[in-house]
């Protein structure tokens, strides 16, 4: 049913005369008696209260009524203006209306708001997501550089320690050889030259090193067929063999023996 309320939201007297008259639905209207046992009927708080007073705040809320324009007094009983009536639906209306469309904007408001908290949601994602794709990027080529970089180090090495292990090497041969010559002196034979060391050597060129080689093959010729060719003293003295070199030194060993 009808049920009024005062700006401030509170149930007065004169709203619970307007329930009455509404629920009572009288075409003539509504007394003063039949309103007052409809209230304390409907609200038993009002029993507690004074008859007279109780009297009294119902006399003084119709009459305000009346002064307002809400209520109209037929004969001795009541009635709600219809126009007044229809004011106060239509303006309960656009008061929903209203309602309505400020919960419609604030529900597109909120809607908005939804939506570029998603978007903005999904930049950063996508902000991070490539700042993360950076990230790999760059330690990627950091650690290929760091890689490249160990491994120039480690070639690096790898060249040093072979150059210092051949140094070593040429060192200890030094030493032996020194060594050995040591050794040699010591025992009082002679050290060899390089021309011993090496049977291709020869100092120089030219005729002369050809003329040294030459000597040095022919007394080497002449000393094998010495020790190769010459005949024992026995084999002279028998007879059984004659002598075959013809060597300056073997005819001189035969006239001797002779």
């Amino acid at each position: 049913g009808f049920m009024a309320k005062s700006s401030k939201g509170r149930i007065t007297y004169f709203t619970l005369i307007l329930e009455a008259i509404v629920e009572i639905n009288d075409r003539t209207g509504s007394s003063i008696p039949a309103i007052s046992k409809w209230m304390k009927a409907k609200h038993t708080e009002l029993q507690e209260v004074k008859p007279k007073g109780f009297s009294v705040s119902v006399n003084a809320a119709i009459k305000v009524g009346m002064k307002e324009g809400k209520l109209l007094k037929v004969r001795c009983s009541y009635k709600v203006n219809k126009e007044w009536m229809n004011r106060t639906t239509k303006e309960e209306q656009r008061a929903k209306e209203a309602e309505k469309k400020a919960a419609e904007r604030k529900k597109k408001k909120d809607e908005a708001e939804t939506k570029k908290k998603k978007k903005n949601a999904a930049i950063k994602s996508e902000k991070e997501k490539k700042q993360k794709k950076l990230e790999q990027l760059k330690k990627k080529q950091q650690d290929e550089a760091n890689a490249a970089l160990k491994e120039t180090k480690k070639k690096k090495e790898e060249a040093l320690k072979k150059k210092k292990d051949a140094a070593n090497r040429a060192k200890r041969a030094l030493e032996r050889e020194i060594n050995k010559n040591r050794r040699r002196s010591s025992s009082g034979s002679p050290v060899p030259s390089a021309r011993d060391r090496s049977p291709n050597y020869s100092r120089g060129s030219g005729s002369g090193s050809g003329r040294r080689a030459s000597r040095n093959n022919a007394s080497g010729s002449r000393s094998l067929s010495i020790h190769s060719s010459s005949p024992t003293a026995t084999q002279l003295f028998e007879g059984n063999c004659a002598p075959s070199v013809t060597t300056a030194t073997s005819r001189r060993n035969v006239h001797n023996f002779k």
